[in-house]
């Protein structure tokens, strides 16, 4: 039996159904690894959308310091 084959389950994605919808994640931090992969990495994938005015928000809150709505 070959290396590979022993992941074969693995890298099955028995969960995904094909469900409608949005799942929103909350990435805490706009340090370097959230601007350059973990925000990158969500707008790439099939089900994640990055909504910017969240993010450019929170940026401008730890710029001035003040809270910032929608």
């Amino acid at each position: 039996m070959a290396l590979d084959e022993h992941f074969d389950d693995f890298i099955r994605r028995d969960w995904e159904t094909g469900a409608d919808g949005t799942v929103r994640f909350a990435m805490v931090g706009l340090g370097w690894w959230t601007r350059d992969y973990a925000v990158p990495a969500t707008q790439q994938s099939e089900y994640g959308v990055v909504d910017m005015r969240v993010i450019r928000a929170a940026v401008e809150s730890a710029r001035t310091g003040e809270r910032v709505t929608l």
